[in-house]
C-alpha cells in the first residue's frame, strides 16, 4: 500500500483502529506494547470525537505509562523504523510538515509531551477558553496517525 492510499484509508477513527490492530497482531516485543498504548488511546479520542464523551474526562484517560516506561529503559526507538520521516509520508498534508526530518524516537516522545501537556492543562486551568482542547486531541489524534504511516512505510 502507497502512502497516500495508506493516509487516506486512516482518516477516520474505525479505520485508524483496524489499521493500528493490524499492525500489532504483526509484531511483538517493545514495538507492540507501543503500538498497543497508542490503540488504547485512539480508542479513548474516539470517545470524545464520534460519542461526545466529556473531552476532561477523556483527555485524563488517555494512557503514557508504557511509553514513558520505555523511554526510561533506553530502548532505541529508531529500531522501529531507522529512516527519518519524509515529505513523502505527509502526503503534503501542512499540519505534518514540522515533522519532516524526525526520527521515530522524535516522534513518540512528542505524542508523550503533547498527552502529558494536554492531561496538565486539564488539571492546572480547565475552564481557560484560550485553551482549545479538542483541537489538541485531535492533533494528538494527527501524530499517533503520523507514526502509523511511518513505521508501516
Amino acid at each position: 500500500m502507497d502512502i497516500a492510499a495508506f493516509l487516506s484509508a486512516i482518516t477516520n477513527f474505525s479505520n485508524a483502529l483496524r489499521l493500528i490492530e493490524e499492525l500489532i497482531h504483526r509484531n511483538t516485543g517493545t514495538k507492540r506494547k507501543l503500538l498497543l498504548e497508542m490503540e488504547e488511546n485512539l480508542s479513548t479520542i474516539e470517545l470524545y470525537s464520534v460519542s461526545g464523551a466529556p473531552i476532561d474526562k477523556v483527555i485524563n484517560s488517555l494512557k503514557t505509562e508504557r511509553l514513558k516506561e520505555v523511554m526510561d529503559s533506553n530502548f532505541d526507538f529508531n529500531n522501529i523504523k531507522k529512516s527519518k520521516v519524509t515529505a513523502n509520508e505527509t502526503d503534503g498534508v501542512p499540519f505534518y510538515a514540522p515533522y519532516i526530518g524526525f526520527s521515530t524516537e522524535d516522534l513518540f516522545k512528542k505524542v508523550y509531551l503533547k498527552i502529558s501537556e494536554l492531561q496538565r492543562v486539564v488539571e492546572i486551568d480547565t475552564d481557560n477558553p484560550n485553551i482549545r482542547k479538542s483541537v489538541r486531541l485531535i492533533n494528538i489524534f494527527k501524530l499517533i496517525k503520523l507514526i502509523l504511516v511511518h513505521i508501516n512505510s
